[in-house]
């Protein structure tokens, strides 16, 4: 019944035609009005059957509205899948970060590999991305990075303490330690500005991981709060000024022994 009366008022307009033209005919017919009066009453059909159209027009054009809308929502999802590509190397993958850094990002990194990541690597854009790091947390104020580390040795912890005076104390550059040993391999993410992530396996001495360059606001947010989190649950080894020196000192016993 209510689809009935929501036919019936959405079609009323053409209802009110036929009722029109069929009375018009009928009056005519039996003398009730002369030849002269049909041209009015036939604009009376006119009107009725304007409207309907209206009506039919403005419903067409609402669904293409609703067309386009979800075709553009489809259009998005398309671009979040594709948002997604793999690096070659190293050197593309800092290629690529280099390109989207800027002097007041905010970096969020993890270090979950057993071999120290060293300054020394070759390449001009692993060269051009220390240089940039180790300047802007000497210097600006506007730039900070966090990482946190898995430390499974000795070296790595060494190379761990001269990250924090390569960037003599910067209070933007900030340092926790997550395990000396892992049951389970961890994804390495590499977070840009909230928005940019890059995703990595673990390095080994022999070949680059396979990196996963991913420009979606949306994805880095969600792996941010996973870094958070994770973030928490490590052993903080330096926050702003702060060094704490009793983690640090519990941290190379532990290695040591």
């Amino acid at each position: 019944m209510k689809k009935f009366f929501s036919s019936f008022i959405e079609n009323i307009s053409l209802i009110a035609a036929i009722a029109i033209a069929g009375a018009v005919l009928l009056l005519f017919r039996i003398g009730i009005i002369s030849s002269a009066q049909v041209p009015t009453a036939s604009l009376s059909i006119l009107i009725a059957l304007t409207f309907f159209v209206t009506v039919k027009l403005n419903k067409i054009g609402d669904q293409i509205t609703s067309t386009t809308e979800s075709l553009t929502e489809i259009e998005h999802s398309v671009v979040n899948i594709t948002s997604a590509s793999v690096l070659s190397g190293s050197e593309e993958l800092f290629r690529t970060v280099n390109s989207v850094l800027k002097n007041d990002s905010k970096i969020d990194v993890t270090s979950f590999s057993d071999i120290i990541p060293t300054q020394g690597l070759p390449g001009s854009e692993i060269k051009k991305y220390w240089k940039f790091i180790n300047t802007n947390l000497s210097k600006n104020n506007n730039f900070r990075l966090r990482r946190i580390a898995y430390v499974p040795s000795i070296e790595k912890f060494i190379w761990i303490e001269n990250t924090i005076t390569e960037t003599n104390n910067s209070l933007n550059y900030h340092l926790s330690i997550i395990a000396t040993q892992l049951s389970f391999p961890l994804v390495n993410m590499f977070i840009i500005d909230e928005k940019y992530l890059f995703l990595f396996g673990k390095h080994q001495p022999d070949r680059d991981p396979d990196y996963i360059f991913i420009d979606n606001k949306s994805i880095a947010k969600s792996f941010l709060q996973q870094y958070e989190e994770m973030w928490r649950a490590s052993t903080p080894i330096k926050v702003g000024n702060k060094i704490y020196q009793e983690n640090i000192d519990n941290l190379k016993m532990e290695l040591n022994n």
